[in-house]
């Protein structure tokens, strides 16, 4: 089932209905962003002996700490494996820059470099 929350956002009719559909989508994900932080923040306030209670001042703290940057959301799966990858091959690169001396070493070299450029260029996406 799924939860609706209506809100008005005045100058949107004036929209191209992508426009309007790419807003609805970007307004839903910080919202759900929003209360995985505030839930993040009242579950390290609450003693567990109940139920989550979220209540305006947590949701407006949960804010404040988002727009400051105190608070990063999540990575997707897929930009985290491109870091790793990132990672894997910035580590592998430094086995071959121990061997630059020899034509092998050179081109792995090389080729850890761009693909660690790349994978790092696609995770920050």
């Amino acid at each position: 089932m799924n939860d609706e929350l209506r809100i008005t956002v005045a100058g949107i009719s004036d929209l191209p209905a992508e426009t309007r559909q790419a807003l609805h989508d970007i307004l839903a994900r910080r919202g759900r962003d929003l209360l995985d932080e505030a839930g993040r923040l009242e579950a390290g306030v609450n003693a567990g002996v109940g139920p989550p209670m979220i209540t305006p001042a947590i949701l407006a703290h949960a804010d404040t700490w988002r727009m400051m940057g105190y608070s990063q959301g999540r990575n997707s799966k897929g930009s985290r494996n491109w870091t790793l990858i990132s990672g894997m091959a910035t580590f592998v690169g430094g086995y071959f820059t121990n061997n630059l001396t020899r034509p092998w070493g050179a081109i792995g070299f090389v080729i850890c470099a761009l693909v660690a450029l790349y994978s790092f260029n696609k995770g920050s996406e």
